[in-house]
Parts: C-alpha cells; sequence; structure tokens
C-alpha cells in the first residue's frame, strides 16, 4: 500500500536511517544519502559545514533536522513538496582525521 504524505516522526526514524546511510565530505559539507524510514524510498542531502572555502575547522558534531525529500509520489503531498513527509533528527560526528 503506497505511503500517504504526512509531516510524521517517530523515535525510532533516526536509528532506522543510520543503519542504511552513507556519507561523503565534499567540499562544501557532506552528503548523506540513504533510505527514509518511513516509505523506504532513497533520499540524500548535502549538509554545509562550511560558509567560506578554508574559512576554520567545522564542528566535530552537528545535529540537524533531515526531512524526507524523496521523488517518488505520494498522494496528499501539497504542490511543491517533497518526501513523505517524515523527519528525524541526525546527529553527525566527524570521525577521527
Amino acid at each position: 500500500m503506497p505511503i500517504v504524505f504526512a509531516e510524521v516522526t517517530d523515535g525510532s526514524y533516526a536509528e532506522k536511517f543510520a543503519t542504511t546511510c552513507k556519507s561523503r565530505e565534499t567540499r562544501r559539507g557532506i552528503e548523506v544519502i540513504g533510505t527514509c524510514p518511513r516509505c523506504s524510498d532513497v533520499i540524500g542531502l548535502l549538509l554545509p559545514d562550511r560558509v567560506f572555502l578554508n574559512a576554520g575547522t567545522p564542528s566535530a558534531a552537528k545535529i540537524t533536522t533531515v526531512l524526507c525529500n524523496c521523488d517518488e509520489d505520494h498522494a496528499n503531498r501539497p504542490t511543491g513538496e517533497e518526501g513523505c513527509g517524515a523527519y528525524w533528527n541526525l546527529n553527525l560526528t566527524r570521525g577521527a582525521a
């Protein structure tokens, strides 16, 4: 059964997403690609951690809100929106250099 758009979260979303996501550092920040824990579609996002090239060291940890931004159709999704409506907080920790 298709997932209907709804702005919802669940305490398990972050952990479920973390088990599927891969990250890589880019010139502008961290690119994260994984599976939405609600609709199971692939999502990707860029989390900027620099404003200017070589403008200092980014923080070691960052908590950010992630919203599903999949390309799949979800009934009742408002015009101009993307994803299934799921959101959660993700704690990114920079690994040791």
